[in-house]
């Protein structure tokens, strides 16, 4: 039996145990057997996250199984530096799931979104007229296409404001 974690920080495929615990988590390696499977289901993983993907999308492409056709540019990984600067966000129950955002003017809004009152859970989140334009606003500064996490895909930046502004409004 290896030490998939260990073998993990060797392969660069995680920076350190804590990164390798939390992989081995995501991907629920506890459910498969045999050590070539569990390394299969890792380079999965890092594929898709090589590709763009945020490690929860990644994740769930590597446990089904999913191989990835392309990348971006052929043959192109994404550099460490590269793919952590990447800002994203993630939208569920038409708020902010989980985000990344790096720049002066997306933290100042995301500052204003919280002094104006957020929950722990996304479920729980109940955004005003205001918070839901603050939202549009960092869908508008972030790179890419919005994933909603509700239904696994990604969604243009007009799909994405659209159901922020729509959700839970009664039709």
């Amino acid at each position: 039996m290896i030490d998939l974690m260990n073998w993990m920080i060797e392969e660069k495929i995680a920076k350190n145990s804590f990164n390798a615990s939390a992989i081995v988590n995501g991907l629920r390696l506890f459910e498969v057997e045999g050590d070539e499977a569990k390394k299969a289901r890792v380079r999965l993983y890092r594929d898709w996250r090589n590709a763009g993907e945020p490690s929860k999308v990644a994740f769930q492409h590597a446990i089904k199984g999913d191989v990835i056709q392309a990348l971006p540019i052929e043959g192109a990984l994404l550099s460490e530096s590269e793919e952590e600067n990447k800002d994203y966000i993630t939208l569920k129950w038409g708020t902010l799931k989980s985000w990344k955002v790096t720049s002066d003017e997306g933290k100042a809004l995301l500052k204003k979104y919280e002094e104006l009152g957020s929950s722990f859970s996304a479920m729980e989140q109940k955004d005003t007229p205001e918070q839901k334009e603050i939202i549009c606003k960092l869908i508008d500064l972030v790179p890419g296409e919005i994933f909603l996490d509700w239904d696994g895909k990604y969604a243009s930046k007009e799909e994405a404001k659209k159901y922020v502004m729509e959700y839970g409004a009664k039709q």
